[in-house]
């Protein structure tokens, strides 16, 4: 199966269905695998179990092997900004930029971020952030698009799996575009609260000022 393959194990999953899918896997490939190493270690000596347990462990990642889908992505990022060329990578943080970033956003975060740089010929127009993350109970994945200014330059609500009466409208999405990474962003304080949804509003605000401020560390390591 190619690498552009749209199928998740032997179901189709296309656009931004499997772009959301990917990051939520990724996410919980860290948090497991982070939980999961001490006990890997403490099997090793006992083979049935490391074996057992190493089974598991890819039983769980198996599908990140097959889930992969980009065209939708790179033809929104076309739409809204003429690209031509959008290439994923990773930047690993130290930690003295996991620091950072943890003072800014109030939280921890994995070291380990992926991100899209977006190209209109070979001129760098910005970088893009997929953030999968909990709502209430359940998740909702963000596109997030940053220009080289480090501004919001587009926003899009990937998926929602909360019920729909605290889907962010997208009158209120479109209010974050052109935030930077120095604007205020608390929801209910400098952001309109969304009505009968001020976890939503909460969780989408968070996710912007962390793709913000992932953008002025991608930003400074290239002029390193």
């Amino acid at each position: 199966m190619s690498q552009n393959s749209p199928w998740y194990l032997g179901q189709p999953l296309r656009g931004k269905a499997a772009v959301a899918r990917i990051y939520e896997i990724e996410n919980n490939y860290q948090k497991v695998l982070t939980g999961l190493f001490p006990l890997l270690i403490c099997r090793m000596i006992n083979k049935k179990r490391s074996m057992l347990l190493w089974g598991l462990m890819l039983l769980f990642f198996a599908p990140a092997l097959y889930a992969f889908g980009l065209a939708d992505l790179k033809e929104y990022l076309h739409t809204r900004l003429g690209a031509d060329r959008v290439t994923s990578q990773q930047i690993q943080l130290s930690r003295s930029e996991s620091t950072w970033l943890q003072a800014r956003l109030g939280v921890a975060t994995n070291p380990g971020q992926r991100f899209f740089s977006i190209y209109r010929a070979d001129e760098l127009l910005g970088w893009a952030f997929i953030d999968t993350h909990r709502v209430r109970t359940r998740s909702e994945s963000l596109l997030i698009v940053v220009n080289k200014q480090k501004q919001v330059a587009a926003l899009k609500l990937l998926r929602f799996l909360e019920p729909a009466e605290y889907k962010p409208p997208r009158r209120w999405l479109a209010t974050l575009e052109g935030k930077g990474s120095s604007s205020p962003l608390r929801a209910g304080v400098d952001l309109d609260a969304i009505s009968g949804a001020t976890m939503t509003s909460v969780a989408a605000s968070r996710a912007v000022k962390k793709a913000l401020q992932l953008s002025v560390l991608v930003h400074k390591r290239l002029e390193e």
